[in-house]
Order: structure tokens, then C-alpha cells, then sequence
């Protein structure tokens, strides 16, 4: 006799949402600077910004006016997609889980291979990178340009990994035509991304 399994949907959410919640609480600790960031910059007015909440997850994205907030929920992450008016620029941020990542070591060579990836993409062309490992969260920070459909993008790429395999990548592009005016609030969108 063959017995069917339901697959157990209630704990995948569990699990993602956990996965999210751990990741999330790694990122105040974790202190990189932004890339071009510098103490005569100023971080765009976000007084009147919206604010998408996810009570089911626990997070909170505060976003400008006019922005789209997209979440998806999948059986090994979850992606959340945060879109400018016309798609002039795009912030996804993706929650993962990955039991092989369980030492520094392994935390290390994660972001090595985010980084070889990213080099390896002919449509992406770094022009700065930062990484370390402080209070058992390695991360990075990556910037340069991109081509996505033929369009040349501007993009930021920050990620947060811990030695208990959870991760937390934000990707953001701004077109180049538009770079200035978005960059700053797809940098403003990453660090203000908080639970609940």
C-alpha cells in the first residue's frame, strides 16, 4: 500500500518566515558602509514614504510614494520585489536557507561565490566591493552596472550570511538615465528594511 504525504505547508511557511525574521535581526549588526556613501551625502527625504507591512512574515519596507511592493512566497525563500513607477528602478530582495553554510569558513566562501558569479556575468561590470565577517555575519556590498533587456542599469548589491545558513540578499537597479534620482532611495529602501 502507497501512502500520499501532503507536503506540509504550514511548516514551509514556518521555516521561511523564520529564515526571514533570523536574517533580518543579522542586518543592524552588521556595519558596512554603503558604496559612495560619505558624510557629505544625505539620505533622501523619506517623511513622505509609504509603508508595506507583512504581518504574516513580520517585516516592515518603507518605500517612496508610488513604488510597488511585490511578495512572493516560495517553498525555499521568499523574494520581494519593491518597483519604481515604470520599472526605472527595481530593489528584490530575496530570504534563502542553506544547512551546507554552518562555519565561518563556509560564510567566506558564500560571499567568494556571490562575488566570482557576479564577475562571471558578462552583463555585469563591478566597480566596487566591500566585504568582512564581524559578530558571526559575514556580508558584502557590491556596485557597478548591469544590462538587463538590453537597458543599462546602475545597480547595488548587498548581502548578509550567517554560519547557521540563512541569507539575506537585496539587489537594486536604477536605470542609467535615472541613476541619480533612484539610487539613493533603492540605499534608503535596504536600510530601512526592519521586522516587525
Amino acid at each position: 500500500m502507497v501512502l500520499k504525504t501532503r507536503k506540509p505547508t504550514t511548516l514551509i511557511i514556518v521555516v521561511v518566515g523564520f529564515i526571514l525574521i533570523g536574517a533580518l535581526t543579522l542586518l543592524p549588526r552588521f556595519l558596512l558602509p554603503s558604496p559612495g556613501s560619505n558624510s557629505k551625502s544625505s539620505p533622501p527625504d523619506t517623511s513622505g514614504w509609504q509603508t508595506y507591512q507583512s504581518d504574516k512574515f513580520g517585516f516592515t519596507i518603507r518605500h517612496p510614494q508610488g513604488w510597488i511592493v511585490n511578495d512572493s512566497k516560495f517553498s525555499s525563500s521568499q523574494e520581494i520585489l519593491v518597483s519604481a513607477p515604470k520599472s526605472a528602478a527595481i530593489v528584490k530582495i530575496n530570504a534563502y536557507f542553506d544547512k551546507s553554510i554552518s562555519s565561518e569558513q563556509a560564510v567566506r566562501e558564500a560571499v567568494a561565490k556571490i562575488k566570482s558569479q557576479m564577475d562571471a556575468d558578462p552583463n555585469i561590470t563591478i566597480t566596487n566591493y566591500q566585504s568582512d565577517y564581524k559578530n558571526d555575519v559575514g556580508g558584502h556590498i557590491i556596485s557597478g552596472s548591469q544590462v538587463i533587456n538590453n537597458q543599462n542599469y546602475q545597480f547595488e548589491n548587498q548581502g548578509l550570511i550567517s554560519p547557521n545558513g540563512r541569507l539575506l540578499l537585496f539587489h537594486g537597479v536604477a536605470k542609467v538615465e535615472t541613476a541619480n534620482q533612484y539610487l539613493k532611495d533603492i540605499t534608503q529602501i535596504i536600510k530601512g528594511f526592519f521586522l516587525n
